[in-house]
């Protein structure tokens, strides 16, 4: 799980927990990858000090990832392409480095890798009824407690510029909130 401290990052880490994933968390910090521990990772890289492809390496015993769940791109993307198994996929979700990557073809293909966009907006138009079940199915984890959203900072809704800034700056884990008292 690449942004594994953010809000959908950390969701992620929950989901792939209750799917019986071994769940490896990439994230850039200690507090961050705490709060990611917190949540259910087996394993913490913290990517501002380690090569995301060696430590998979390592803790796969070589064998490398068989998904990576990546809403950030850039660097942290085509570091993950080089650290999968076999036919494993790549599940794109965002961008959030800022830089889209470029998937070498000849990766793909030599690994027979699956890359896959994942735009549930898209999806939940195209098929409302799936989405519906999804939506059910993620309401009724939440409420037996098996999926723990994280508030990384509450800011009144007068205050929304500073929201963005502390959004922007990536130093707090989980969601950023506006309240309207």
């Amino acid at each position: 799980m690449l942004g594994a401290a953010g809000g959908v990052g950390l969701t992620a880490v929950e989901i792939g927990k209750q799917l019986g994933a071994t769940v490896i968390a990439a994230a850039g910090g200690a507090d961050k990858l705490k709060v990611a521990k917190e949540h259910g990772a087996d394993h913490t890289i913290d990517y501002t000090h380690e090569s995301i492809r060696d430590r998979v390496r390592e803790i796969t015993g070589e064998r490398g990832a068989d998904v990576v769940y990546d809403p950030v791109g850039g660097d942290a993307f085509d570091q993950a392409l080089r650290a999968v198994n076999w036919e494993a996929r790549m599940l794109v979700i965002g961008f959030a480095s800022g830089r889209i990557p470029a998937v070498p073809a000849n990766i793909i293909l030599v690994k027979n890798i699956s890359v896959i966009g994942v735009v549930y907006g898209a999806q939940a138009v195209r098929e409302p009824a799936l989405a519906k079940q999804w939506l059910i199915e993620l309401t009724q984890w939440w409420q037996a407690g098996k999926l723990k959203p994280v508030i990384g900072a509450t800011f009144p809704l007068e205050k929304a510029g500073d929201a963005l800034t502390a959004l922007l700056s990536r130093k707090y884990p989980g969601k950023i909130v506006l309240t309207c008292d």
